[in-house]
């Protein structure tokens, strides 16, 4: 037998596991039926903190209630907990498991264009049919609309894997089980500050030489690839000479 799903229903406990999940998105401790279900993810994620509650509770009623709940928990998470640290510990993750890796609110590493990028992550869940079934990351990253600075959506897709794989070579992971995180998060703020300096209006200038790759008719003539000098505007002039691949 498993636990599916547990309903909260205690007044006490409530009063408790707002504190233990202060934050967490997607968690109201105060409703009048709390439910949470397998494989109760955040009570993994906080699972700490909710130990720390039930050692540290001097109400005898609320520990008893306290204990129970951590009881119950403790038969469902024990094996997760174990796995968890045990690939941890080998630096390696598998897909099945890959839920307990990513938590929300974690800053995690991935590339866009071929280019590290860092993204806060909002929810995960594996989705799709077991034929397609897919891993997939809701994340939100500082952008530009034209207009002003605000958070784009990102959603980043892991598939499905055999055995285990390291954690630093998967389409995402959290930023800090990188070796150099320190190095790349300065890179990224500093790239960051520059982006941020392009908002408005500016004028830019090239002066060299410039490529046109693109086949074009001019009537009975023909122009294949070929090159060109591109000066500034002088005046309201634009000077150019163009050059052939000879």
């Amino acid at each position: 037998m498993q636990v599916s799903s547990i309903v909260v229903q205690s007044p006490l406990l409530k009063a408790v596991l707002e504190n233990v999940f202060e934050g967490y998105e997607g968690i109201t401790a105060g409703l009048k039926h709390v439910t949470f279900a397998r494989p109760f993810e955040p009570f993994f994620y906080r699972w700490n903190r909710f130990k720390d509650v039930v050692e540290n509770e001097h109400d005898e009623t609320t520990r008893s209630h306290l204990q129970l709940l951590y009881t119950v928990m403790s038969v469902g998470l024990e094996e997760t907990v174990s796995t968890y640290h045990d690939l941890l510990n080998h630096s390696v993750m598998t897909f099945d498991y890959l839920w307990t890796l990513f938590k929300p609110g974690d800053v995690l590493l991935c590339k866009m264009g071929g280019k590290d990028m860092m993204v806060k992550l909002q929810s995960s869940e594996y989705s799709g049919l077991a034929a397609c079934r897919g891993f997939y990351l809701d994340s939100k990253y500082v952008d530009w609309s034209g207009f002003g600075f605000g958070y784009a959506s990102h959603t980043i897709s892991i598939q499905p894997f055999q055995g285990t794989k390291p954690i630093t070579q998967l389409e995402a992971y959290p930023a800090t089980f990188n070796p150099h995180f320190e190095d790349i998060k300065h890179q990224l703020v500093s790239r960051g500050k520059r982006f941020e300096t392009l908002q408005g209006y500016h004028y830019k200038a090239y002066d060299g030489l410039a490529e046109i790759v693109m086949s074009a008719n001019f009537g009975s003539h023909f122009f294949g690839p070929r090159n060109r000098m591109v000066s500034p505007y002088i005046g309201s002039t634009v000077r150019t000479e163009w050059l052939t691949s000879d």
